[in-house]
């Protein structure tokens, strides 16, 4: 059976379209290219916020809404406009902010474009190195919520047995409330219940009008799951759990050998 041409592709960014180094590799750049040129639409799909993927949307031209925050929020690239964007209860927040620190973990708060921490420590200087942006310090994150947060993070670089404490406290604290999730290692995610990359992803096909089997996703984490099933077809990268490559469609090579090129090659090029 032929699959419908695909029309747009949504793309998880770290560990999927940038390489370990946290760079764009040749051949995806040329891919995306490509693809561009063949009047496809391009979204990328990351936990992080619009201002850390602003410039590489910029420098590949892409025009079409873009997912950030694990969808919580759209953005339109030609204006920044948010096109859509969910935040988390302020109680929710609270909660959240006062559990991590009887944990003793580094939580960070973000809020339209961005991020405030208790101080600058370990954690925030591994957080820098993926291109976040470096947060306010705000000693009382709790006074941060005047204005909801969009997502919040918790990160215990190198702290295995933290982590997994954390993880465990938080899901039977708030699980029923929030998204919490592993995203990059040594990272927890946190977002409001009600979205997902794949309802944003969802919301991206009804605003360009393309249907559900016109869409290619392209991840590695627990997190694009939900943008799996949002679209026709998956592609898992080598360097994804298995518990991720179990719900693609198809698997590629690693994140370090240009996978994200090779599966538009395979599903998009070849079909344009």
């Amino acid at each position: 059976m032929t699959h419908p041409a695909i029309r747009l592709v949504a793309i998880d960014v770290d560990g999927t379209l940038l390489n370990s180094a946290h760079t764009l590799g040749t051949g995806n750049r040329h891919a995306l290219q490509a693809a561009l040129a063949a009047g496809v639409h391009i979204t990328l799909a990351t936990g992080r916020q619009y201002v850390y993927i602003a410039p590489l949307v910029a420098e590949l031209g892409l025009h079409s809404p873009q997912i950030t925050s694990s969808g919580a929020v759209i953005t339109l690239p030609a204006s920044g406009e948010m096109l859509h964007a969910d935040r988390i209860a302020r109680e929710d927040a609270a909660e959240t902010i006062r559990l991590g620190e009887e944990l003793g973990i580094t939580l960070v708060v973000v809020q339209n474009g961005k991020t405030y921490a208790r101080a600058i420590n370990a954690d925030i200087e591994h957080m820098l190195t993926y291109g976040d942006p470096r947060p306010h310090v705000a000693p009382d994150l709790l006074a941060t919520l005047d204005l909801p947060p969009t997502n919040i993070k918790a990160i215990a670089y190198r702290q295995d047995e933290l982590y997994a404490r954390a993880e465990a406290e938080f899901q039977r604290a708030l699980g029923s409330r929030l998204n919490i999730f592993r995203s990059v290692p040594y990272y927890l995610e946190f977002s409001p219940k009600s979205i997902s990359k794949g309802t944003a992803l969802r919301r991206v096909a009804d605003y360009v009008g393309i249907a559900q089997s016109e869409i290619l996703a392209i991840g590695d984490g627990h997190n694009d799951i939900a943008m799996f099933e949002a679209a026709g077809l998956s592609v898992a990268m080598a360097n994804a759990g298995d518990d991720v490559k179990r719900h693609a469609t198809a698997i590629t090579a690693h994140c370090d050998e240009d996978g994200v090129a090779r599966a538009i090659e395979r599903f998009v090029l070849r079909s344009a």
